[in-house]
């Protein structure tokens, strides 16, 4: 029955952050606002969860749990579902597919949480792509942080329009040549 219950509370809080973020940034929110937007206390809010911070940085977990593995990512040839398999929405795609993400990907502090979780359980494999390519260690991390920046801001600029597709399609081919120009350098 604790389970149930650590769980109802859990998606409780998850809930109330998302339609906190829905008016305001993640640095405006206060854990007596949150609790409260959840219906708990704040006693129970921090058995669940140390601050504000930390549950976004769940909800983030849980968006990127719905998202391709980062090596596939990183070595993005077609961002299209299709291209991808069943199961694992490209990054891009993720970002402005599920409405129910659209408060939590537009906050300030999306981003880095999410450049600061993958790079905490950046596995090599993730790296290979721009290793290959004859990029050191570093080089290799630089990379991974501009294209996943650059992903998010394309994404969130352009997904959802009609003509997304031919952008994805644009930014791939850019991608690829970029690794090109670094093998040959």
């Amino acid at each position: 029955m604790a389970d149930r219950r650590t769980e109802r509370t859990r998606r409780a809080i998850r809930g109330a952050l998302l339609r906190l973020l829905a008016a305001k940034p993640l640095a405006q929110i206060t854990v007596a606002e949150l609790a409260a937007e959840a219906g708990i206390s704040r006693s129970t809010f921090y058995a669940h969860c140390p601050n504000t911070h930390r549950a976004f940085t769940s909800l983030v977990r849980e968006f990127l749990e719905e998202v391709r593995p980062l090596p596939a990512q990183l070595r993005c040839g077609a961002c299209s579902p299709e291209a991808t398999g069943a199961g694992t929405t490209p990054f891009c795609v993720a970002l402005t597919a599920d409405e129910r993400w659209a408060a939590l990907v537009r906050d300030p502090l999306f981003l880095p949480t999410v450049l600061e979780l993958l790079e905490e359980e950046l596995e090599p494999t993730a790296l290979a792509a721009y290793r290959a390519a004859g990029a050191d260690e570093d080089e290799a991390r630089a990379l991974y942080r501009f294209q996943m920046t650059g992903c998010y801001t394309a994404a969130l600029a352009y997904g959802g329009r009609a003509d997304w597709p031919r952008m994805q399609a644009a930014i791939d081919t850019f991608i690829r040549g970029a690794l090109a120009a670094l093998r040959a350098r």
